[in-house]
C-alpha cells in the first residue's frame, strides 16, 4: 500500500485561488471514497479454490445456496422453512443419508440483518461419505432453487506477529484479529491511500519508503506543473494551506505535523521492519 500525503489547514483565506484549492481537495476525497466502491458494486462469482485440494475438504458435508422467490421480501425464518419443506430436497436428503441441514449462520445472529443481504440463503448439509462431491453437487443442482453447491473447506491460519518494537502497545490490532488477517494478506503496494491532515514528518523511518511517487512530476521540470493538475512539484504530497509540496504545516514546520504523522503511521506505517509501530 502506498500513501499520498495531503496537508490542509483548517481555515482558508477567502480568495478565488484558495477556493480552487478546496475544490481540488474535495474532488480527491470523492474519488478516493467512491471510485473503488463503484468497482466492488458489481456482483462477481468468485471461486477461491477451484481445484478443491483434498486435504482442505471436510468429507461428508456441502454448502449450498437456496434462493426462494424474491429474497428481499422473505424473512430468514421463511427461507429456512422453504428449505425444510422442499419435497425434492427431502427426497435427496433421504437418498444421501443426510442427518442434518441448517443455515451456515445461526438465525439468532441474523435477526437484525437487513433483508438485502443473501447470507441467510446459505445452508450446510451432511451426507454419507460414500457419495462423492460431484454426485452430491449434481443431485442438489437438480433442484431449481439451488443456485450453487460447494464443498466445505478448511483452512489453517497461524497468527503472524510483527517484530516492530511498539506492536505490543497497539492493542487494537489483536482486538480486530489483524494477526490472523495478515496470514491471508499483508497489503497490496498497488493500493494508494490519501492522508488528509495537518502535515507529517517526511523523514520518519516508518513512513519514508511507503510514499506514493508521482513519476510525471518526479521526472519533470522543477517549479512546473508537469502533469497539469493545478499543483506544482506534487511528487508525493502537497500542502494546500501554504500552497507548496512540503506538507509540514505551520510557521515553524517543526512540531505542528505530529498529529498528521500519527494518523499516517496508523494507516500506512511499514510493518515488520523492526522499527516503531505496525
Amino acid at each position: 500500500m502506498n500513501i499520498v500525503f495531503i496537508c490542509q489547514k483548517i481555515f482558508f483565506r477567502k480568495t478565488k485561488r484558495n477556493y480552487y484549492r478546496q475544490f481540488i481537495c474535495s474532488l480527491l476525497i470523492i474519488g478516493l471514497f467512491f471510485c473503488p466502491w463503484s468497482l466492488l458494486s458489481e456482483e462477481k462469482n468468485v471461486r477461491l479454490n477451484p481445484s478443491y485440494a483434498q486435504d482442505q475438504i471436510v468429507s461428508g458435508q456441502v454448502i449450498f445456496r437456496f434462493k426462494y422467490g424474491n429474497s428481499a421480501n422473505i424473512s430468514t425464518l421463511q427461507k429456512i422453512a422453504a428449505v425444510e419443506n422442499n419435497l425434492q430436497l427431502t427426497n435427496i436428503r433421504s437418498q444421501l443419508g443426510a442427518t442434518f441441514i441448517r443455515p451456515v449462520i445461526d438465525p439468532i445472529l441474523l435477526k437484525n440483518l437487513k433483508s438485502v443481504s443473501p447470507v441467510d440463503e446459505f445452508f450446510i448439509m451432511d451426507h454419507d461419505e460414500e457419495f462423492s462431491f460431484p454426485n452430491v453437487k449434481s443431485l442438489l443442482e437438480s433442484i431449481p432453487a439451488v443456485i450453487s453447491v460447494e464443498p466445505v473447506q478448511k483452512y489453517s491460519i497461524t497468527d503472524i506477529i510483527p517484530n516492530d518494537p511498539l506492536y505490543s502497545s497497539q492493542n487494537h490490532l489483536p482486538q480486530i484479529f489483524a494477526p490472523a488477517a495478515w496470514e491471508i494478506t499483508q497489503g497490496d503496494i498497488t493500493v494508494i491511500i490519501a492522508i488528509i491532515d495537518n502535515g507529517f514528518d517526511m523523514n520518519h523511518p516508518d513512513l519514508q519508503s511507503n510514499y506514493w511517487i508521482n513519476l510525471i512530476e518526479l521526472n519533470g521540470q522543477t517549479g512546473y506543473d508537469d502533469d497539469d493538475n493545478g499543483l506544482i512539484d506534487d511528487i508525493s504530497r502537497y500542502d494546500f494551506g501554504d500552497d507548496d509540496p512540503i506538507p509540514q504545516c505551520g510557521p515553524t514546520r517543526s512540531s505542528s505535523y505530529r498529529y498528521g504523522t500519527h494518523v499516517a503511521g496508523i494507516a500506512g506505517a511499514i510493518g515488520n521492519n523492526e522499527i516503531g509501530i505496525t
